[in-house]
């Protein structure tokens, strides 16, 4: 799945010419901390929530201010997999989504995300999960799932997490 099948139809872009409070209004509403400014399909930056009561902008326009906006963004045809990275590095509520001319194309809501990813890791299936404690050099996904099918069921899901200073990993199941 990539970065354009994920895109919301409904989050709204910010212009320079938007108000501190209208732009806290779309916020509120949408239940986001962070909004793309879009001038004319050029995607200039994300404006976060905090940055807005900061300046305190109110009834002035955002484009009055001297905004320190990050640019985060991913394109439409990356993987969801960097798109849950930009999520966790930056901490967003949004990804916005540039096509390869670099022209805004759309946002990625987290809410909208988290209901995609849901489906593609199988967690809103009926199922049972186990987690496996393995070494790094014991691991083989194949000998794991030879023997969860020899005991008839089926894997539907699989994720791997390291531990931090030892060479054991978490293998986890969903069955």
């Amino acid at each position: 799945m990539f970065a354009k099948d994920l895109i919301s139809t409904i989050i709204p872009t910010v212009e320079s010419t938007d108000s501190g409070n209208k732009v806290l209004g779309w916020m509120d509403f949408y239940k986001v901390s962070h909004l793309p400014i879009v001038k004319d399909h050029e995607y200039i930056g994300l404006i976060s929530e905090t940055e807005i009561y900061n300046l305190d902008c109110g009834d002035q326009e955002i484009g009055s201010f001297n905004l320190s906006v990050m640019r985060p963004f991913v394109y439409e045809m990356q993987h969801l997999w960097e798109v849950v990275a930009l999520f966790s590095k930056f901490r967003l509520s949004v990804v916005p989504v540039l096509d390869e001319r670099e022209s805004f194309v759309g946002t990625i809501s987290l809410t909208d995300f988290s209901t995609v990813f849901s489906k593609l890791t199988s967690a809103d299936q009926i199922g049972s999960i186990i987690v496996l404690e393995i070494g790094v050099r014991d691991y083989s996904l194949t000998e794991i799932s030879r023997i969860v099918e020899e005991n008839d069921a089926k894997v539907l899901s699989v994720s791997i997490g390291s531990r931090n200073d030892t060479t054991l990993i978490d293998v986890t199941l969903k069955l």
